[in-house]
């Protein structure tokens, strides 16, 4: 193992714990990219304004909860999506 990183078990732990929670919450997958971006705008203000380590990690989980949900649910709004109606 040497040379790598892992995450720690408690790290993965409040990851699931908060995958658990958003699915509860939010059992639908569409528009889980929007909410990524929304999210990641948060997580930015947080460390740009300075809000604190707790408030950055908060957000960040949140980031990571989302890509996870994207990783493992993908989002159907996006999914038959044609190259077309992708470009910005």
């Amino acid at each position: 193992m040497q040379g790598k990183w892992y995450p720690s078990l408690a790290s993965l732990t409040d990851l699931i714990d908060e995958v658990v929670r958003a699915r509860a919450k939010f059992p639908h997958s569409k528009f889980l990219l929007t909410a990524l971006g929304e999210e990641f705008g948060e997580l930015c203000r947080a460390f740009l304004q300075q809000q604190g380590p707790e408030r950055v990690r908060e957000e960040a989980l949140q980031v990571a909860c989302l890509a996870m949900r994207i990783y493992e649910e993908s989002d159907p709004l996006y999914d038959n999506m044609t190259p077309e109606e992708s470009k910005p």
